[in-house]
């Protein structure tokens, strides 16, 4: 049974040395010895051209896709998903920040349940700062309130995957990737493993960028925003329908009355034009997913095969 490793490189050279030799060790523990080894480049800035060309002198089984630029992780993924030709595959990140070990588990337990197609690990105990906590929590929490599909919170890159669940994955045609939604969405029988992940100083990911990225998940997943927006405009709509009745109603029993409330006008026309202002955005939102899944533009470019 051939074993895909599939992974990305954006500022991880530094890594792959050590990435390299911990796979080779895990696939020998576990008596796996017919693999291959995909990496694909992110556009990384860094110098990992010498790095990935003594990997290949060294193991023939390493095959590199270098994108045209950097198109996103999840879109590199998806690149390393689609060349990849095991009959297990094995997803990691190249930062060792979830050790290759993890095969071993991984690979136990769908030896042990023949019925079982995925694997995967999730965070035991997330850390982070404040900050990132917050918004991690808080994406979850809207993701699972308005979304029907059921993913598990802090989870994680890693997970091993039978070659049925991943040809049903690749077919599903999203231009729009959102690849933890995408992998429970497709179905098959998964598990879930708590793991314990290292720290690295850094990130690649700006607060500002995994704002956005929770915006584009959320709304690739759910149309209840839309549907929030429609029963908040019907209700401001009702409320000031009522308001205008009321007042002609007082127009008609006191007529020599003087309608004012300029201030009030002020703030109902402000408030109503900031709900305006911003159901057009998510509108917006919505309309761009659709007008980036019909254009039918390929999801990635490899400019080279190493």
């Amino acid at each position: 049974m051939k074993i895909s490793i599939v992974t990305t490189i954006y500022k991880t050279e530094e890594y792959l040395d050590e990435f390299h030799r911990e796979c080779l060790e895990v696939l020998q523990d576990t008596g796996r010895p017919e693999y291959e080894i995909i990496f694909t480049v992110d556009g990384s800035p860094g110098e990992w051209r010498p790095v990935v060309a003594a990997l290949k002198a060294r193991d023939p089984h390493v095959k590199v896709f270098e994108l045209s630029r950097n198109f996103g992780h999840h879109i590199a993924i998806w690149c390393s998903l689609e060349h990849a030709t095991g009959d297990l595959i094995f997803l990691i990140d190249s930062d060792l920040q979830v050790s290759p070990a993890i095969f071993k588990e991984f690979d136990a337990k769908l030896r042990k349940d023949g019925d079982l197609d995925v694997v995967y690990a999730y965070q035991a105990q997330p850390q982070g700062s404040v900050p990132k906590t917050w918004l991690r929590r808080a994406f979850w929490r809207i993701f699972r309130a308005v979304s029907s599909v059921e993913v598990p919170p802090d989870i994680l890159t890693e997970r091993l995957m039978r070659r049925e669940y991943v040809d049903a994955l690749l077919r599903l045609g999203d231009r729009n990737l959102f690849l933890a939604g995408m992998m429970h969405w497709t179905g098959f029988k998964q598990l879930g493993v708590p793991t314990k992940r290292r720290t690295r100083a850094g990130s690649s990911y700006s607060f500002l960028r995994r704002v956005a990225l929770s915006v584009d998940a959320i709304t690739s997943f759910s149309d209840v925003p839309m549907r929030l927006l429609f029963t908040f405009g019907a209700a401001i709509a009702g409320v000031s329908l009522i308001g205008a009745l009321a007042l002609i109603l007082d127009k008609i029993l006191e007529p020599e009355m003087i309608l004012g409330g300029f201030t009030s006008l002020s703030v109902l026309i402000l408030f109503s034009s900031g709900v305006i202002t911003g159901s057009i955005g998510l509108l917006g939102i919505y309309i761009g997913k659709i007008f980036v899944q019909v254009r039918e533009r390929p999801v990635y470019i490899v400019k080279r095969v190493f």
